[in-house]
């Protein structure tokens, strides 16, 4: 690496935005509407499916006994 590229490294410039975020009260229902939200999720947390969790279908094997084949 050339070091005028060298001495670039590690240095990270300040963001340009600044929070605290502030409330939006768009992106919400307002009181005594109806959550559409609410009634597609059924009362679960929505679950990306860029990385599922399937550890409920195949379990972790445990090791803990040995087994002989004969």
């Amino acid at each position: 690496m050339p070091p005028e590229q060298a001495e670039n490294v590690g240095v990270s410039e300040k963001p340009i935005y600044d929070p605290p975020d502030v409330f939006n009260p768009n992106l919400h229902p307002p009181a005594g509407a109806v959550d559409v939200l609410n009634i597609v999720e059924n009362g679960v947390d929505f679950q990306s499916v860029l990385n599922p969790d399937y550890s409920h279908f195949y379990p972790k094997p445990s090791f803990s006994e040995a087994k002989e084949f004969n």
